[in-house]
């Protein structure tokens, strides 16, 4: 607190400061309660779960609250400008008992998005299109997330690998980020690698029509 009260003596504007809001927490806790209906534990378990830790990797923009003994303690400010659905998957992700959680969330946006963007190649380009086709020649094996064509390009396929991802803020966010889109075009290289060497017949087993792929 000495922080903040030394900010204003200075002449900075309160709203400029965090936090700006002081309250009792219990009061916090009971007044969510009635704006939101959901019973008082877990009202506290989400206060909980974004107050802010003293830890290697606490991040006041993930956990926005402040708790000092039985005082709570927030920006509305800094509340109101954080991406809040992004943040707590974030926040998730970080810890080990709801990590499998975030993850499932993460991944389910994933075929939404094939079948939105097949739709729009579809109305676009006349397209038609797959979603995740698995493809074998030999021992080498592979799945495509999304296989479109059009029936007058004989020899021509597009292939989209998709990827989730939040946002990234952070280098090594970043890197983990470039990491998965660098896996998603090798996989698309194997991709093209088995359908060029796949016999026709193969082809047709998967009911689209090209049966040349050319290389790249």
């Amino acid at each position: 607190m000495s922080l903040y009260l030394t900010k204003v003596k200075k002449g900075i504007p309160q709203e400029e400061c965090m936090p700006t809001q002081v309250m009792e927490n219990n009061r916090f806790i009971g007044d969510m309660q009635k704006l939101s209906g959901l019973p008082i534990n877990i009202i506290a378990e989400i206060v909980k779960r974004l107050t802010y830790r003293q830890e290697k990797k606490s991040n006041l923009l993930l956990q926005p609250f402040i708790v000092v003994d039985e005082t709570i303690l927030w920006s509305p400010v800094l509340v109101s400008k954080l991406r809040y659905k992004r943040n707590i998957l974030k926040l998730m992700s970080r810890t080990p008992e709801y990590k499998h959680i975030s993850d499932n969330i993460i991944g389910r946006r994933e075929r939404p998005f094939l079948n939105q963007l097949g739709k729009y190649l579809s109305q676009k380009g006349k397209y038609q299109f797959k979603i995740n086709t698995e493809i074998r020649d030999g021992e080498q094996e592979t799945d495509i997330d999304l296989l479109a064509y059009r029936t007058d390009s004989p020899n021509e396929v597009l292939i989209v690998e998709s990827k989730t991802l939040l946002a990234v803020d952070e280098t090594n966010e970043i890197a983990d980020a470039t990491a998965k889109l660098i896996d998603g075009q090798n996989q698309i290289e194997t991709a093209i690698t088995v359908l060029t060497k796949m016999e026709t017949r193969k082809k047709e087993q998967l009911d689209y029509v090209p049966t040349v792929v050319e290389g790249w």
